[in-house]
C-alpha cells in the first residue's frame, strides 16, 4: 500500500486499482499514540544527535556535513540538508530550519555532496549493514 498526501487528506493506493481519498490533516494523523509531525520530530531529533555522536569519533568528523543547498545549489525554504558517509554508503535527510543550532560543530557546506540516488528504503539498509558490521 502506498500513499500520497495534500493538505485536506490522504490518497492511498491499496494495489487494487483504486485509490481511496481519506480526509485528514497528515501531520495530525495518529496511530493513537503519536501524530505523523511527533514522529517526524522525533526522527529529525534521533539523527541529529546520531550525527553529533558519530563525529566526535576520530575519523569521523568529515564524514558528518549540512548545508542549505542541494548539490545544484537548489532548497527546499525552511529546510536545510544533513548527511553522514557511513562506510555502508551515505544517508540524508532533510531537516527543518529550525533544528539547524541543534547540529552546532557538524561542518557546513556551501553545497550538499552530488546525491547518490539512495531511495528511503537505501537508508535503512545502509544503516541496518552498518549496525550489523
Amino acid at each position: 500500500m502506498t500513499a500520497t498526501q495534500n493538505a485536506q487528506g490522504v490518497t492511498v493506493f491499496d494495489g487494487s486499482g483504486q485509490p481511496s481519498f481519506v480526509p485528514c490533516i497528515p501531520g495530525k494523523t495518529s496511530d493513537g499514540y503519536h501524530t505523523i509531525d511527533e514522529l517526524y520530530d522525533h526522527r529529525c531529533l534521533l539523527f541529529a544527535a546520531f550525527m553529533r555522536e558519530y563525529a566526535t569519533g576520530m575519523f569521523c568528523k568529515d564524514r558528518c556535513w549540512r548545508s542549505h543547498q542541494h548539490h545544484d545549489g537548489s532548497h527546499w525554504g525552511g529546510w536545510f540538508i544533513a548527511g553522514m558517509d557511513l562506510p555502508t554508503g551515505t544517508i540524508t535527510y532533510h531537516l527543518p530550519a529550525r533544528m539547524w543550532d541543534l547540529l552546532k560543530g557538524i561542518p557546513v557546506r556551501e553545497r550538499a555532496p552530488e546525491w547518490d540516488g539512495h531511495t528511503p528504503a537505501d537508508v535503512l539498509k545502509r544503516l541496518e549493514a552498518w549496525l550489523l558490521a
